[in-house]
């Protein structure tokens, strides 16, 4: 029946197409969530890596006058300690997530399977559902979706593995 690979029945293409379709959308709905997350994640990090370099470059600074931000030598050292502390956090997080590059192989994986979903569309358009051909153009979509998807996976474990090496989709 819908389970049997080798069936040719058009209600068992009809299922495995919307099974897939409806595959399809989620994966591409979780990649949306995906992308609005570590865009901000990315922009969080950067933001923070910023100000506290320009902080502890300020209390560095402050370190040496006398009497600096209206605190005492003490304070200013403690806060150029806890500076460099976040600083030094934000910027391994920064290096060991690769926010920068997770968000462009997300946006890449998206954009080729919402491609692939489109090429898909427009190949079946007269097809019989079951015809040798409906079915060659359903396999080559999922061959696709499924090489995508492997392709983003392995860029984010290349990405995590690698450090400041060059990752990317491949």
């Amino acid at each position: 029946m819908a389970s049997d690979i080798g069936a040719t029945e058009p209600y068992s293409w009809e299922f495995r197409e919307d099974k897939f379709n409806r595959e399809v959308t989620a994966t591409l709905e979780n990649y949306a969530k995906k992308l609005n997350n570590t865009w901000k994640q990315q922009r969080l990090i950067s933001v923070i890596v910023m100000l506290c370099s320009v902080f502890a470059l300020l209390l560095v600074v402050g370190s040496s006058l006398d009497q600096a931000f209206y605190m005492s030598d003490v304070a200013i050292k403690i806060a150029a300690v806890i500076v460099t502390i976040i600083l030094s956090i934000a910027e391994g997080l920064k290096r060991i997530f690769r926010f920068d590059r997770r968000w462009v192989a997300i946006y890449w994986a998206r954009s080729a399977i919402k491609r692939a979903r489109n090429d898909y569309r427009i190949a079946q358009i007269g097809q019989p559902i079951g015809s040798e051909t409906w079915v060659a153009n359903f396999q080559a979509f999922r061959d696709r979706y499924y090489e995508t998807i492997d392709a983003e996976t392995r860029e984010f474990f290349d990405a995590l593995g690698k450090g400041d090496e060059k990752a990317g989709p491949k």
